[in-house]
């Protein structure tokens, strides 16, 4: 497995969770706290431990102030990769990357006494962390998220997954959301509208797709006979073809 950086790693400052402190100087005050992760130096460059889908970027900082940042979300835990350098983030959030994938550099921003990578394992948050040692280092591998088999659309009958906007074209766009009262008779009985009037499709209607077309964020929409839904996004199908 190929560890977090690409050039030989050094442990400053180890994990300690939930249950014990530590205790460091910063911008000359003593500071007592829990450490989450462990911080990491002699790279350069960060990447990813695991596949899986980046589920948090922060690509612009600076030292005592904003921290740049990547959280990678896997089959179970989420890897972060803190105090990058701003700028530097190549990936974006939605996007799915390999192992071994480059992320950014290394960098010295947020509440940080040098230049060095936070690397910490978790399901989201602080309180869920694990020891990320092993996993830095090559000697445990998380189990990765892969990206999904891409959807081949064809037209035809599909099945709603979630309540889905109407709208006149593709893309989304709060003025191009189709009014319920404007809707066919026909379409009414499929379609619910939200507390402005909007027309959202039901979950589990059939809709009769004829095209499909991808916008430039690379959401798939299906066009019915004079409107189109979001049929698929980054957190994946919104519809299934009916049998």
């Amino acid at each position: 497995m190929q560890p977090v950086v690409t050039n030989k790693l050094k442990t400053t400052s180890a994990y300690t969770g939930p249950n014990k402190t530590r205790k460091y100087k910063y911008n000359g005050k003593w500071v007592v706290d829990h450490h989450y992760g462990i911080d990491l130096v002699g790279g350069t460059q960060i990447v990813a431990t695991a596949d899986g889908k980046v589920v948090k970027v922060v690509n612009k900082g600076e030292n005592n102030g904003t921290m740049c940042k990547v959280r990678i979300q896997h089959k179970t835990y989420q890897s972060a990769y803190y105090h990058l350098k701003s700028g530097s983030i190549v990936v974006k959030e939605g996007e799915y990357v390999k192992k071994g994938q480059y992320l950014a550099e290394m960098g010295n921003t947020g509440h940080s006494t040098g230049k060095h990578l936070h690397f910490q394992i978790d399901k989201g948050g602080n309180s869920s962390s694990i020891n990320p040692t092993d996993y830095a280092y090559g000697r445990k591998e998380l189990v990765g998220l892969p990206a999904p088999t891409p959807i081949t659309w064809e037209p035809g009958d599909y099945i709603t997954l979630q309540h889905k906007y109407i709208r006149c074209t593709p893309e989304v766009l709060t003025t191009n959301k189709v009014k319920y009262s404007r809707l066919s008779a026909e379409a009414k009985p499929k379609c619910i509208s939200d507390n402005k009037g909007y027309a959202k499709y039901k979950i589990g209607v059939t809709v009769t797709i004829r095209e499909f077309a991808t916008d430039s964020k690379g959401n798939v929409w299906g066009k019915t006979k004079n409107t189109w839904l979001c049929v698929e996004d980054s957190s994946g199908a919104q519809v299934k073809k009916k049998n």
